[in-house]
């Protein structure tokens, strides 16, 4: 019985760290820091007589215990017992790593195409988000290894965080461009339904999740207006690098 009543307690301080609370033995008791309320409170310990102790009462998680390295990362849920959690494209823009760029054609003519270089860093992979607003019907292919006549118009780029700016890891850069050839590989086509004609009502539109781009590499997006007359499209670029 003793060994069971000593692994209990090693289970149950064991499970109160990994919920990320901060734990004080004082006069048979221990007192948890709750993060969410900001303020301290004590669990009764029973004296087992052989220099080990058993809590008392219970302690409920809901809305209490946080994940804790430090500082508070991840909050429990006040109905359900889940972790509260962001994605990774939040993440990232809080850590001011979330890149964006936009490249518009005004006034693309039926059956033009406007062309996006997007040239990795070779430092790290670009992890790349790409969507799409279109005046019409419109057809977009990405492809690799593009034959590069010019790089026309660099495009700007922001960062998302706004306040706290991080360093850069590489720099992959996003251009209108001028080519000769869209490149042997096309890794996707999207058919974007926006009307054709004078009365189109236009869409929004987005292929993959995420694209995973390796570095030093030239990647090209390709949209074509096939809408019947000219069409404003643009092309939404958001991306962060990891380091190879």
């Amino acid at each position: 019985m003793n060994k069971l009543m000593k692994i209990w307690t090693v289970l149950f301080v064991g499970f109160l760290i990994t919920c990320g609370c901060k734990i004080y033995a004082a006069d048979g008791q221990y007192t948890i820091n709750d993060y969410v309320t900001q303020t301290a409170y004590s669990v009764p310990l029973s004296d087992n007589g052989d220099g080990t102790y058993a809590p008392q009462t219970a302690i409920s998680t809901h809305s209490k215990i946080m994940l804790w390295d430090g500082i508070t990362i991840a909050p429990i849920d006040r109905e359900v017992p889940a972790l509260v959690t962001i994605s990774e494209e939040h993440n990232q823009a809080h850590r001011g790593t979330q890149r964006r760029a936009v490249a518009t054609f005004l006034e693309l003519a039926d059956d033009a195409t406007g062309y996006v270089l997007i040239r990795t860093t070779n430092t790290a992979d670009t992890h790349l988000h790409i969507s799409y607003n279109v005046g019409g019907n419109s057809l977009v292919t990405i492809s690799s290894a593009p034959v590069i006549t010019s790089t026309d118009t660099l495009l700007i780029v922001a960062n998302l965080n706004q306040e706290d700016f991080s360093a850069e890891i590489g720099k992959t850069l996003m251009y209108k461009a001028t080519i000769s050839d869209i490149g042997g590989l096309i890794i996707d086509s999207v058919f974007l339904e926006g009307g054709s004609g004078p009365q189109s009502a236009g869409t929004a539109g987005e292929g993959a999740i995420e694209w995973v781009l390796g570095g030093g590499e030239d990647y090209l997006v390709s949209i074509t207006n096939i809408a019947g007359q000219a069409k404003n499209v643009s092309v939404l670029l958001q991306w962060y690098e990891v380091a190879e």
